[in-house]
């Protein structure tokens, strides 16, 4: 029993760290698609996209797509009615992996 949970939780703590609190740098990013976006409204982004998104699927890390791509992916799943998101959800879903798209593509790679 005790195994079990303990899985559960490394199984949760490797998709945060693959999935980082959204900071001033990304907050910067989405500022420029959006000036309105606040750090609290990516946070709520980010725990959408890890709540929602992926309650049915595996998540792209946001960097594998351009921060430009992300707002019509986010779309096409709304359009083919895969997902149901409230207007808040999904504004900060698409300031979310916007921001930390843009941040992820600038960061050197090793």
């Amino acid at each position: 029993m005790r195994s079990g949970f303990l899985l559960v939780v490394s199984a949760l703590a490797g998709c945060a760290s693959a999935f980082p609190l959204p900071g001033s740098a990304e907050v910067g990013a989405a500022k420029l698609r959006d000036p309105a976006a606040r750090e609290q409204d990516l946070v709520h982004g980010r725990d959408v996209y890890l709540g929602k998104c992926g309650g049915c699927h595996l998540l792209i890390e946001p960097g594998k797509f351009a921060s430009d791509v992300w707002p019509g992916k986010v779309e096409r799943m709304q359009q083919e009615q895969r997902v149901h998101l409230e207007p808040d959800e999904l504004r900060d879903l698409v300031r979310y992996l916007v921001g930390a798209s843009a941040v992820a593509r600038e960061a050197p790679h090793t």
